[in-house]
């Protein structure tokens, strides 16, 4: 297959969830034999990227009307200059705080409905990769053109719809969608992420619960439902995040640790670069989810962090969401209902941890899926004409 992935406001050097799962989709089909193409920012050795003008652009709301310009005639560009088999559209999800996002809808955009109308003129296929939808419309939502109507009708058009999970498809299907649909799990290589702890320089206590946490964002409304869980038990959670101290994260949750005398309880930790991630998170005894979307369909979400932690054999503590418990199964805690929990219990789920990864979010097994999936409803276009 030859496709085109339209993701501009992607950059795939990051390492964010949406960063890496749009990299490991079209580096595994690469794998495969596909020749991908792709409109976003960052390198890869196996995808030919196309970033259409300066990252920074794609990063401010009063920027938009420039940016859109330049990734519209890339698009143009490379659609009339390759016979591609699909294009696969990687929406924008326009949630945030801020004055640019409480600010009424004022101008209705109609960036997408021109990429649609390109591929339905050329009659190329094309399928939809959502990881969330715009809950509340607002001026961001109207100005990029991708309001929740707006996605609504491209996901209805498409030839296929690709989610995180069983769970947001129940949810797509519930809005009238009833294209083919299939979900790429936030899958993980775990023949990379594996259960052999290496020994190094952290000196984890053999007595404590060592938790790891590793996210982008370090936000106090996280950590409040957890600080009990900490207080109670008999651990150490290890942060490690792009701030180098809780002060750096959140003045406020400097002094909610502070406060709740919690500095020997939460370290964080600096110096790791994310090559070298895969072979630390074996050293704990649990990871940390803690993110909270309050939305359906993002809380019914497959999260990236969740599957690296249990394809390291870790069982996974997390809040009561939906799509993090249905990831983690039996390896899952949900930390609201359980109070406590000892260090042993934990080392016992480590088998169920790694063995769920393995069955259920091995990246090779679903690039498969995907593969299959993408190039069978290709054919049943084609084959409708």
């Amino acid at each position: 297959m030859k496709l085109l992935f339209f993701a501009e406001r992607i950059n795939i050097d990051f390492f964010k969830g949406d960063s890496l799962l749009l990299k490991r989709m079209m580096q595994g089909l690469a794998g495969k034999g596909s020749e991908i193409h792709a409109i976003c920012h960052g390198h890869s050795g196996k995808v030919k990227v196309f970033p259409p003008a300066d990252f920074w652009l794609y990063t401010k709301v009063f920027t938009f009307p420039l940016a859109s310009f330049f990734a519209f005639k890339k698009f143009i560009s490379l659609i009339e200059k390759n016979d591609f088999d699909a294009v696969v559209l990687k929406l924008p999800v326009c949630s945030g705080s801020g004055f640019w996002f409480e600010l009424n809808p004022l101008i209705k955009g109609n960036f997408y409905s021109k990429i649609f109308n390109e591929l339905k003129k050329r009659d190329i296929a094309f399928f939809v990769f959502v990881e969330g939808i715009t809950e509340k419309d607002n001026f961001v939502s109207s100005l990029m053109g991708c309001s929740k109507e707006t996605q609504i009708n491209l996901l209805k058009k498409s030839d296929g719809v690709i989610s995180l999970s069983e769970l947001q498809n129940k949810i797509l299907f519930s809005l009238g969608l009833n294209n083919p649909m299939a979900f790429f799990p936030a899958p993980v290589d775990t023949k990379k992420y594996f259960q052999e702890k290496i020994s190094n320089k952290l000196n984890l206590s053999k007595e404590k619960i060592n938790l790891l946490y590793l996210s982008s964002s370090c936000d106090l409304k996280d950590f409040l439902p957890f600080f009990n869980f900490i207080q109670v038990n008999n651990c150490v959670l290890y942060v490690i995040s792009p701030f180098s101290s809780a002060l750096d994260a959140s003045i406020g949750l400097d002094k909610e640790i502070k406060k709740r005398n919690l500095e020997t309880k939460i370290v964080f930790l600096t110096g790791f670069s994310n090559k070298t991630l895969f072979g630390l998170i074996p050293l704990f005894d649990a990871g940390v989810y803690l993110k909270k979307f309050n939305s359906d369909f993002a809380d019914a979400s497959y999260m990236m962090k969740i599957s690296e932690y249990l394809s390291c054999g870790l069982p996974v503590l997390l809040p009561d969401i939906k799509g993090p418990i249905k990831q983690a199964g039996n390896a899952g805690i949900n930390f609201e209902k359980t109070k406590t929990i000892s260090k042993n219990e934990l080392n016992n789920l480590s088998f169920e941890a790694r063995n769920t990864a393995v069955k259920n979010l091995n990246l090779e097994k679903n690039i498969c899926l995907i593969q299959d999936f993408i190039e069978k409803n290709i054919k049943d276009k084609k084959s409708f004409y």
